[in-house]
């Protein structure tokens, strides 16, 4: 049986948790995690963002907030999870 969702909220120890269960991570759907530090938030999406989207998130303080992150396996099997995004025209007049 593969997990489908994986919620950590543990108080800071989320990186910790995240490194250890590493190789199970490509078999989850959808990750829900708080984070309490800059420097974990930036180090949590660098460890992700091979295999998962920034789906939403909710920044409290500079150094809190929640975040949740979906598979990009899941996002092609199901496009309407990622089709809003905002193309930004770069170019100037």
């Amino acid at each position: 049986i593969k997990p489908s969702i994986l919620k950590i909220d543990t108080e800071g120890n989320e990186l910790p948790i995240l490194k250890n269960i590493n190789s199970y991570l490509p078999q989850i759907d959808i990750i829900y995690l708080e984070y309490h530090s800059e420097n974990d938030r930036l180090e949590i999406d660098s460890m992700l963002s091979s295999d998962f989207y920034l789906w939403r998130g909710n920044t409290i303080t500079v150094h809190r907030g929640n975040l949740a992150y979906v598979s990009k396996r899941i996002s092609q099997k199901y496009p309407n999870l990622t089709k809003w995004e905002i193309k930004r025209n770069l170019q100037q007049t």
